[in-house]
């Protein structure tokens, strides 16, 4: 639970971390589903690749099964965390657009 919601914790090890500098988010995203298959929805895999992609360095990446679907661009526009709970940590707030992924 954080901020009171249901979250998947996601600690990427240095290897993960390497993964996500280099946007390979489908490895990283078959790893977290094979660990969590729960997680396997549109929404957890835009915030995994949102976090992959603009918030490597924090320690922990939180997703969280409750927000809702609303595509990549709007989850990158929301700091990763779409709906009402916010994340604490605002240091996507400066976050560039999103680039196309491979």
């Amino acid at each position: 639970m954080r901020s009171g919601v249901r979250a998947l914790a996601v600690t990427p090890t240095a290897a993960g971390r390497a993964s996500a500098i280099l946007l390979e988010v489908d490895a990283l995203w078959t790893e977290l589903v094979a660990k969590a298959p729960t997680a396997d929805t549109p929404s957890m895999r835009n915030q995994l690749v949102c976090h992959a992609e603009f918030a490597a360095a924090k320690d922990a990446w939180y997703l969280e099964p409750g927000r809702p679907d609303v595509g990549y661009p709007a989850t990158v526009a929301a700091a990763c965390n779409p709906g009402t709970v916010r994340d604490p940590d605002v240091r996507l707030a400066g976050a560039s657009p999103p680039r196309r992924l491979p």
